[in-house]
């Protein structure tokens, strides 16, 4: 056999050796990708017809209040959808979700018509919606009073303990009469408090 087929059947016999054992050590690509995961802000504005009671600062109803509020921190909410994930709803006896646009106003009714205020079933069904996912906190618009029937009378303090528990917090924002008006606490040293305002 001629030195060069002799060279290149030796080199060949290395390879497949050098195969079998890479074989049998049995290698594995690994890598890891990392991704941030949004947190959630949920915005819970109170639509029921006891908004359109004008005790307001300036004469204004509590829903005109809120709106007012809402449009000026338009900007504020645009800022903060770019690093979490901003969800608003309206309730009343039920939950609907309102859509936000990217530069932060928000498309609440022109007017509340609710019958009821189920402000505790309003917290568990947003919250139920948000399941599985890092909730920032939930920020709660309304006047404060739940007026709600069977089965929508959940109690605010259950919906608040849920929250508690979670150690998630909840803010309230008052309008109008601020009497009677005092959010369930979430936690033993912090109470909620508005961080939005109507005046």
């Amino acid at each position: 056999m001629r030195p060069r087929r002799r060279l290149a059947l030796s080199a060949v016999r290395a390879a497949v050796i050098a195969l079998v054992i890479l074989a049998m050590l049995r290698p594995t690509l690994v890598y890891t990708e990392t991704k941030k995961e949004k947190a959630t802000l949920i915005l819970l504005f109170d639509a029921s017809r006891s908004m359109t009671v004008p005790d307001a600062l300036a004469g204004k109803t509590r829903w005109e209040a809120l709106r007012g509020a809402v449009a000026d921190a338009a900007p504020a909410l645009a800022e903060l959808a770019r690093d979490f994930e901003v969800k608003a709803y309206v309730f009343d006896e039920n939950v609907r979700p309102v859509e936000m646009a990217a530069d932060g106003k928000i498309a609440l009714p022109d007017k509340p018509a609710g019958q009821e205020t189920a402000i505790g079933a309003a917290i568990e069904e947003v919250l139920r919606q948000a399941a599985g996912k890092r909730l920032l906190g939930v920020i709660l618009f309304s006047d404060g009073a739940q007026r709600a029937l069977p089965p929508r009378d959940l109690p605010p303090q259950s919906a608040a303990a849920q929250l508690r528990h979670q150690g998630d917090p909840l803010f309230g924002v008052a309008f109008g009469s601020r009497r009677g008006w005092a959010p369930p606490r979430t936690s033993p040293s912090r109470s909620c408090r508005p961080i939005l305002s109507s005046s």
